[in-house]
């Protein structure tokens, strides 16, 4: 699985949980969920993905911006190295779409892999412009706490944050978030 695209195949028959703009939660089987995902046969134009990694064997590979300059995902093999390492979003750096007030406008330079689980708020690749309530927080910031405790807990997670654009817009229709821990943690999630 590469970061630009997640193949919902792959994926089997695991229940996945369905959150819209409005921080409702729902659940739905795979076939449900396959026709709200990227679809197949869909093409990004991606340069070199950037590689960072952890001294306990954590790592974190951004992928590049597409050829609108959109982050398009990033594939994390979390560890406890990791837990806590990440920076605030840099307020200088405008995410496409980005309407340029986030209070007014209800946006946040949101991270594709959160603060609290080692991501960068220094790279394009891992800030977009998303709602900030209830999509940034409570509702991508309370899985990412799921996460950041079932690491702390004892399992490494492969975790895979996506974004999903419809044509050329520059702000996410959502982000799929798919993860696998090592001690049978196993979800994914459209937020």
């Amino acid at each position: 699985m590469t970061p630009s695209a997640v193949d919902l195949s792959a994926l089997g028959q695991r229940s996945s949980a369905i959150v819209d703009q409005a921080g409702n939660l729902a659940r739905y089987g795979m076939d449900d969920v396959a026709g709200a995902g990227v679809r197949s046969g869909e093409s990004v134009t991606l340069q070199a993905p950037r590689t960072v990694t952890f001294p306990d064997g954590g790592s974190i590979t951004y992928g590049a911006l597409d050829h609108l300059g959109r982050p398009t995902g990033v594939t994390v093999h979390i560890t406890p190295d990791m837990i806590g390492a990440g920076t605030h979003a840099n307020a200088s750096i405008l995410p496409p779409g980005w309407s340029g007030n986030g209070i007014l406008h209800n946006e946040a330079r949101s991270h594709l892999l959160g603060r609290q689980l080692g991501g960068s708020g220094d790279l394009t690749e891992n800030l977009e412009t998303l709602q900030q309530a209830p999509a940034n927080s409570p509702v991508m910031s309370g899985f990412e706490g799921q996460i950041r405790r079932v690491v702390e807990g004892g399992q490494a997670v492969d975790y895979l944050p996506t974004s999903i654009y419809l044509g050329d817009e520059l702000v996410p229709r959502g982000i799929t978030l798919d993860a696998q821990g090592t001690g049978g943690f196993d979800w994914y999630v459209r937020c």
